[in-house]
């Protein structure tokens, strides 16, 4: 997990608990690309798309979760039944929903 910073925002996934993630940084952007890489590096055409999603979710996540509830430190190591599988979907969707926001924060100056 990485260090905690002033400019960190939660996301609460109902059922879960509260996640506390960094905003991402130039820096961060080169190692989820790092992180995801290593993960695909392997695939097979037929299995890149299903298996890249997950290993997107698993290099972001990696990369800027900053706290956790209990059993979620490492989703990669989570086994993957239809209720993991549909709360990572979720928490991923209000992750990239505060992320867009930020950028367009940044785009319009505010």
């Amino acid at each position: 997990m990485r260090t905690a910073k002033d400019t960190d925002y939660f996301i609460t996934l109902p059922e879960v608990g509260e996640f506390r993630f960094g905003r991402e940084t130039l820096l961060d952007k080169i190692l989820i690309r790092t992180h995801f890489l290593g993960i695909v590096k392997d695939l097979k055409d037929d299995d890149a798309h299903y298996a890249s999603v997950f290993a997107v979710m698993i290099a972001e996540y990696a990369t800027l979760c900053v706290s956790c509830p209990v059993g979620w430190e490492h989703i990669g190591d989570m086994e993957l039944t239809e209720q993991t599988e549909s709360q990572l979907y979720a928490l991923f969707a209000l992750w990239r929903d505060q992320h867009q926001s930020f950028r367009n924060s940044a785009a319009s100056g505010s």
